[in-house]
């Protein structure tokens, strides 16, 4: 299939009215300040309806819906609509606006699904365009809206991680739709009271991970499908060796995962077992002693290092790593609700970070970053017009594995990102390899 995606027009969409109430900065918190200076894509499909010529006359008021409602609820989210500011860590909260790009493609909807769809073709949905997250002509958010011949739309909201972890983004992308279905008077108003409680503060302390030595190897990323009958398995193999409760699916997706990501190394390393290091964010909303509401705006997670030893019983290996990570969010969670004040909290995330870097650095330690959108209930999505057929991450260029829910919420699935020779070896494992979507 030649699939060819042309932008028609590009325009600012800022709030549609003046906001003087709210402050002129954002400043950032030390959260802020210490996450991936990077924008992170998420692509919401809907489908059309049977009748494609009514739906090509009905496109366009769809379009403008959308417009309407993402101006009105930068009302609210005002620090969106702005531009960050390096040298004073913070938004400048001009009401510039967010950068609204209209495309189409030369495919039907359909079409494009039955190829998989192929994960070179999603990347043509996303504003990549838009330069570098620090830059301050950067917009904090690009949004991509693609028609398909059919009528079919692909929404993309290209959220900068400066000011937006996995919750903020979707309750950013869930009060946009809600605006669009319901009205304004609907959506409820974020806390901007993080940087307030957590203000940005010097980061000498944070250890600085050399560039890697094939810093222009190719990246390519890969879908695994967990589906309901697999996470079953997989929890039927543990569940002798796991004392307490059932582990949840989350834990025996991402142990599986990680299990194979060992197992990758092994043979990198001809056969020798090393030590590895896995990462997970932790959501800190209404998790610490310190009093925070539950819908602050910005980053609020902590980063929580979990480190697999060689010397551990490689037959019962995924119990073993199971419990690992239920025991490191346990821990986290444990020690962030005696956390009562901000250079304690400030002090644990140094410390978590810090061993994820060690792990980077240490040339005899595999270190993997995993990052999760499950939860965040990202199929309600309804602008006013149905809910997505397929909500999808895109290919990004750094090693990464990243989980979301499937559709019918029983499953998970897995993308991937890895070095081209370590993709090569991991779609050859036994256990992951057999659960890889193609396309």
């Amino acid at each position: 299939m030649t699939m060819e995606v042309n932008v028609l027009s590009k325009k600012l969409i800022k709030p549609s009215t003046p906001t003087p109430n709210h402050p002129k900065t954002y400043k950032l918190s030390f959260f802020d300040q210490l996450a991936p200076p990077a924008h992170i894509p998420l692509i919401f499909f809907f489908t059309a309806d049977d009748d494609t010529n009514k739906e090509m006359v009905k496109i366009d008021r769809k379009l403008q819906q959308l417009e309407k409602s993402l101006s009105e609820i930068l009302t609210l989210f005002y620090p969106e609509a702005g531009r960050f500011v390096n040298d004073d860590l913070l938004i400048d909260c001009n009401d510039q606006g967010v950068e609204f790009l209209e495309a189409k493609v030369n495919v039907q909807l359909k079409e494009f699904l039955n190829q998989g769809p192929k994960l070179e073709l999603v990347n043509h949905f996303v504003p990549w365009g838009i330069g570098p997250a620090k830059l301050a002509t950067t917009p904090t958010v690009a949004i991509q809206a693609t028609v398909f011949e059919c009528g079919g739309l692909a929404i993309c909201v290209h959220a900068s991680h400066i000011v937006n972890d996995g919750f903020t983004g979707s309750r950013f992308i869930q009060a946009w739709a809600t605006a669009s279905r319901l009205g304004l008077s609907k959506v409820v108003c974020p806390s901007f009271d993080l940087p307030s409680l957590f203000p940005s503060r010097g980061v000498s302390a944070v250890l600085k991970a050399p560039p890697p030595k094939d810093a222009g190897a190719k990246v390519i990323t890969r879908r695994f499908l967990f589906d309901a009958a697999t996470i079953s398995a997989f929890k039927q193999e543990v569940k002798d060796s796991i004392s307490e409760r059932e582990p949840s699916k989350l834990e025996v997706v991402m142990a599986s995962t990680w299990k194979a990501l060992i197992r990758l190394n092994r043979v990198k390393h001809e056969g020798k077992l090393r030590p590895s290091v896995m990462t997970l964010p932790v959501n800190l909303r209404g998790r610490t002693a310190l009093e925070t509401p539950k819908n602050s705006f910005g980053n609020f997670y902590m980063t929580c290092p979990s480190k697999f030893e060689p010397e551990e019983n490689e037959t019962t290996l995924l119990s073993h790593l199971v419990g690992l990570i239920r025991n490191t969010v346990r821990n986290t969670l444990a020690k962030a609700a005696k956390l009562t004040n901000a250079d304690e909290v400030f002090a644990a995330l140094l410390n978590d970070l810090n061993v994820a870097i060690r792990a980077v650095i240490d040339e005899e330690v595999d270190a993997h970053f995993f990052t999760t959108m499950c939860g965040f209930s990202l199929y309600d999505t309804d602008f006013g017009f149905g809910k997505p057929f397929l909500v999808s991450n895109a290919s990004v260029p750094m090693e990464l594995i990243s989980l979301m829910d499937t559709k019918c919420g029983t499953g998970i699935e897995v993308w991937v990102s890895l070095k081209q020779p370590d993709m090569a070896v991991l779609e050859k494992d036994s256990e992951l390899g057999a659960l890889m979507i193609m396309g």
